[in-house]
């Protein structure tokens, strides 16, 4: 039963739950089929970290702000209103390089064997 989706029905998420730097809105199995989900708030001058989603994909939803989005070979700048996709296995760092905060929505999806 572990396995079992949870949940089968649409969610409503807020993100204005008042949410210091991370809020998560989706957590993977058992709450989907796979996808989690995050709302980050970055202070001007913080950054995420370099980190790589391994085997998933990952969409970034710039909210607010401007930064930079730091991959292996180059830098892309990003702001307000924009999206960046993150193939897997690809190291990245997200880094406010704005005066006030870098607000986006992450989403990252398990890629399955059949869709590689």
């Amino acid at each position: 039963m572990s396995d079992q989706i949870q949940s089968t029905v649409p969610k409503l998420i807020d993100l204005g739950q008042g949410a210091d730097k991370y809020t998560r809105l989706l957590g993977g199995k058992p709450e989907t089929h796979g996808m989690r989900s995050g709302y980050m708030v970055l202070p001007p001058g913080d950054e995420v970290g370099l980190h790589s989603t391994k085997d998933a994909e990952e969409l970034i939803l710039v909210l607010e702000g401007q930064g930079y989005c730091q991959l292996p070979e180059t830098a892309i700048r990003v702001q307000k209103e924009q999206a960046v996709y993150i193939p897997p296995h690809t190291e990245h760092n997200i880094r406010n390089s704005g005066d006030v905060s870098l607000c986006y929505v992450y989403v990252v999806c398990p890629v399955s064997a059949s869709q590689a």
